[in-house]
């Protein structure tokens, strides 16, 4: 036994630490062969008739421990084994204890039996507070050494890798990020390291296994108790949904300026568009029915403007009701009854379009007012939208007739001279639509319109 060694006998009977030797028999049992004074005081509770006795009889829950399977292991394998610091229940002592097993001569094997201090206590203790406290934070908590491994970080910090906080411990950046990414935080790690100076809400992107984000970093130097500075620690806070929100503003004011500048060119247009209008009326005569007329036309304008004021209606318009509304003005200020028909499938077009086709229809049923109605007539006045899809586009089909008298042979559809006439034409034109005119039976004018910039489904 060791303390029967006269050269190791005044360490034995003194070290504060607990020696206990143990002594595997031939039926396999393990007995506690001997012990220092220090343990017998404390780890085998001041008995010191526990010497010589079955460590299953000394203590019948040590099976719920690995001390019995570590001291045949090594006794079989002859080299030393520890267990780290753990409290344990079912020793003979319940306690913060550490073991290091090692072969002795013979049966015989000692084990130091490590016992954590008061100091030792206190400082696990409030360990385990700060990584209490620090585990509840929002923002991701780190620290480094100086070689950049981790040393702590709370849960927020292991999330980011859907690890736990331990297995992060002694790994660095470059197990968890691209390589262009790791080395970023490295060089400012360098440079807190080698200069002192924190790091204040730097903006990075960070890009890991688990995918990308944004973050707001802050860090700083940790120093020894000599003013040293021997590592860093630091906290990121994940703005990603903030830099998303931020994308979208700085989208929502392109398009409020894009809007805008829109605006500005429709409004051009249309004035460009009334100033033809009346330059051509201007030639036609300035008597009280044409600007009569032209009031219509310029009331197709302002539906049109009604239209996209409402929520939803920036760009486009929903052709059925801003053709009903106006052929129903138009109708509206004859002497005699229309009887109109609107069969418009569910069609958008841009506003650009949609006043051209207004246009149209308001020139198409003050015509046919003019020209077309009469005795022994319904007065039936229609316009149809049909959409006829084709691969990559949406092909509309406008078609606008009236029951009324047959266009005149002296009247010229297709290169007209006729103000009426003219004015659909070339609107039909700014649509990059196809025209066609028919004079008989009945008045039809059939348009097509194969451009999916100027006729989408809804």
């Amino acid at each position: 036994m060791l303390k029967n060694n006269n050269r190791y006998r005044d360490i034995f009977v003194h070290t504060p630490d607990y020696l206990v030797v143990y002594r595997l028999t031939e039926d396999g049992d393990i007995l506690l062969a001997d012990a220092n004074p220090a343990a017998i005081s404390r780890y085998l509770a001041g008995n010191e008739d526990y010497l010589g006795k079955s460590l299953y009889e000394v203590n019948p829950r040590v099976d719920k421990t690995p001390i019995p399977d570590m001291i045949r292991e090594v006794h079989r394998e002859r080299r030393p084994r520890s267990a780290p610091l753990d409290y344990y229940e079912d020793t003979t002592v319940p306690g913060w204890f550490s073991f290091s097993f090692f072969p002795v001569s013979g049966e015989e094997v000692a084990c130091v039996v490590k016992e954590e201090t008061e100091v030792e206590a206190s400082l696990r203790r409030e360990s385990r507070m700060f990584q209490a406290f620090i585990d509840e934070m929002p923002d991701r908590v780190f620290f480094k050494d100086g070689e950049h491994r981790f040393l702590r970080v709370n849960k927020a910090k292991a999330a980011e890798f859907d690890l736990e906080p331990e297995e992060l411990i002694g790994k660095s950046d470059r197990d968890f990020y691209a390589p262009e990414v790791a080395e970023s935080c490295m060089a400012d790690d360098r440079k807190v390291l080698a200069t002192g100076t924190p790091i204040e809400n730097r903006e990075e992107r960070l890009v890991s296994q688990s995918g990308e984000c944004w973050v707001l970093t802050s860090k700083l130097p940790i120093l020894d108790e000599k003013g040293r500075i021997i590592g860093t620690m630091g906290n990121s806070r994940d703005i990603t949904e903030a830099k998303k929100r931020e994308v979208r503003l700085e989208s929502l004011v392109s398009e409020k300026d894009q809007l805008i500048r829109e605006i500005h060119h429709r409004t051009r247009n249309n004035f460009t568009l009334l100033t033809s209008l009346i330059n051509l009326y201007s030639e036609d005569g300035k008597d009280e029915k044409s600007l009569e007329e032209l009031r219509h036309k310029i009331d197709t304008f302002r539906m049109l403007h009604d239209i996209l004021q409402e929520p939803g209606n920036l760009s486009e318009v929903e052709i059925s009701g801003y053709l009903t509304n106006i052929i129903q003005a138009v109708i509206n200020e004859a002497t005699m009854e229309i009887k109109p028909v609107v069969d418009v499938a569910s069609v958008h077009m841009p506003s650009k379009s949609a006043v051209n086709l207004g246009l149209i229809v308001n020139e198409a049923a003050t015509n046919a007012i003019k020209y077309g109605f009469g005795q022994g007539r319904k007065n039936l006045f229609w316009v149809t939208v049909t959409l006829k899809p084709e691969e990559g586009s949406s092909r509309c089909i406008v078609e606008i007739g009236n029951d009324g008298e047959p266009i005149p042979e002296s009247v010229d559809v297709d290169k007209p001279k006729s103000v009426g006439l003219s004015i659909i034409h070339a609107l039909a034109a700014q649509m990059g639509g196809e025209i066609e005119i028919e004079r008989a039976p009945t008045p039809k004018i059939r348009i097509d319109i194969a451009d999916c910039e100027y006729a989408d489904l809804d």
